[in-house]
């Protein structure tokens, strides 16, 4: 992840090996929703992640809209729903998901703070999990 944030701004320069160049293969779709967030004034724009098939699978979210973390803490939660989003395009997954058989979700680690935070569907963002917030959150979950 720090990788793939510290070259987020030299996508264009030569790539220095094979690590790179799969990083900015497959982390485009971060990149690119990273570059969303970064240009609006105080990250606080709403980001949408669009399945690659149906519109259903689409969901919105702000990232931090508090401003608490850093820019490579924001880029590692869009990351992270940019992973769930790849994960809704596998076809056997999705079959199980139609069928209620299978639940998704995100969790995201603040390594600093040791903090676990959960994407919230219904609020659109990270929300921390504590005795304030999980009872909340699990009724999410089912």
């Amino acid at each position: 992840m720090n990788l793939l944030y510290s070259i987020r701004n030299e996508l264009k320069s030569p790539s220095k090996g094979p690590l790179e160049d799969w990083l900015r293969f497959h982390g485009r779709g971060t990149l690119e929703q990273f570059k969303k967030l970064e240009s609006s004034s105080g990250f606080d724009r709403k980001l949408v992640f669009a399945g690659a098939q149906h519109s259903e699978d689409d969901f919105e979210a702000y990232i931090d809209p508090r401003n608490e973390f850093k820019p490579s803490d924001k880029f590692s939660q869009i990351n992270t729903l940019e992973q769930l989003k790849n994960f809704l395009t596998y076809p056997f997954l999705k079959e199980r998901l139609n069928r209620n058989e299978l639940e998704v979700h995100a969790l995201w680690t603040d390594i600093y703070k040791g903090e676990v935070y959960m994407f919230s569907f219904q609020e659109k963002t990270f929300v921390k999990i504590d005795e304030s917030t999980y009872k909340t959150l699990a009724l999410q979950c089912v």
